[in-house]
């Protein structure tokens, strides 16, 4: 009976090590103080900070991916890899004025090869692409990603966590749908963000999605326009 004990003990103690229910503290700490609560990026004073930026590189590093852990862990870990490499690629790059000015050998920024997953490097648009929205099955994680641009999502001055990722995906798509800056919202006519078109087929029922997400009565044959994507730099 003590042996039974001893090994149901250990197998708890050994299934809460491996899943490691990260709290991502450099980068918590990276995006408390260069992020504002309106999601602006102080990218000048952040490339000053290269102790930080070698920490939370680091961090992932230490940190690697695991296919153990539960759906959460992984959004939360997939989001928060992207946005940092994001982050770090326009620090290197700083002074620009849009991530679009970024070409390395004829490459855009999100076709170089830069974050370590699973013994390989991927490219923005592979993570993003190939493992976020193919893996997560879940269209809300758009308004968790950040490509550093005004009509992007805002980006989030802390951290993603497995455990606060469901408040997370609900409150970033309550606030970017109901930004007038970024989406313009009536019962008769949609104006949306560009990134409803480009991932249409995430939306299949767009808005049934929406009106999840909004106070308007939607008309579902409401008529609907994309808006031009700023791609200025959200500092």
């Amino acid at each position: 009976m003590k042996l039974l004990l001893l090994f149901f003990l250990s197998a708890s103690i050994s299934s809460k090590a491996f899943s490691q229910e990260l709290k991502y503290e450099p980068w918590n700490l990276l995006l408390n103080q260069y992020v504002s609560k309106q999601g602006n990026a102080n990218y000048k004073a952040l490339k000053k900070n290269t102790k930080l930026l070698n920490e939370c590189t680091t961090y992932f590093k230490n940190h690697p991916f695991s296919k153990d852990w539960s759906l959460n862990e992984k959004k939360s870990y997939w989001v928060n890899l992207y946005n940092f490499y994001t982050i770090q690629l326009i620090v290197k790059h700083y002074p620009l004025k849009s991530i679009k000015e970024i070409k390395v050998e004829n490459k855009n920024a999100w076709e170089l090869p830069m974050i370590p997953y699973e013994n390989k490097l991927l490219t923005l648009n592979e993570l993003e692409n190939k493992i976020i929205r193919k893996e997560s099955k879940d269209a809300r994680i758009h308004f968790l990603l950040n490509c550093a641009s005004f009509s992007c999502p805002i980006l989030l001055n802390k951290a993603i966590t497995s455990k606060d990722i469901e408040q997370q995906l609900n409150t970033a798509c309550k606030t970017f749908l109901n930004d007038k800056k970024r989406n313009k919202i009536s019962s008769e006519q949609l104006e949306l963000s560009a990134l409803f078109s480009w991932y249409k087929e995430d939306f299949p029922n767009l808005i049934e999605f929406i009106q999840e997400y909004t106070e308007i009565t939607l008309n579902k044959n409401a008529k609907i326009n994309y808006l031009e994507y700023n791609w200025n730099l959200n500092e």
